[in-house]
């Protein structure tokens, strides 16, 4: 079973993603955040297999979670979730190591596609 790592600020966001994942069956969140700092801590512990990251983050930023991600651990699947999809966050963040980068408000299908994979 794969582990989840969810970093978002918003908790709308991480209780709608943990109801969605929980429903999708076949991955375990094993941890969620809410700043950088904590995802950064979060990621060293618990070593998860896959991290949905959003970019606007407390105490620092999603791109900079994601470079300490891939410094650690190249393997670990990072899948941007934001609303900040402009093309120079999507430029940042595929510089940086992410594996996906997804629109919150266009992408919801794509995310599940990804995860249902990542997990077969």
């Amino acid at each position: 079973m794969k582990k989840v790592l969810l970093v978002d600020d918003s908790q709308d966001i991480i209780d709608s993603l943990i109801r969605w994942i929980n429903l999708t069956g076949n991955l375990s969140i094993v941890g969620t955040a809410d700043n950088a700092n904590n995802a950064i801590n979060l990621f060293m512990e618990l070593e998860p297999d896959i991290v949905i990251l959003d970019i606007n983050l407390k105490e620092g930023t999603g791109i900079e979670v994601l470079s300490e991600i891939k410094k650690t651990n190249v393997n670990t699947i990072v899948i941007i979730l934001t609303n900040y999809t402009l093309a120079a966050f999507k430029k940042s963040a595929l510089e940086n190591g992410a594996d996906y980068f997804l629109d919150k408000t266009q992408d919801i299908d794509k995310l599940t596609k990804i995860l249902a994979n990542l997990n077969a």
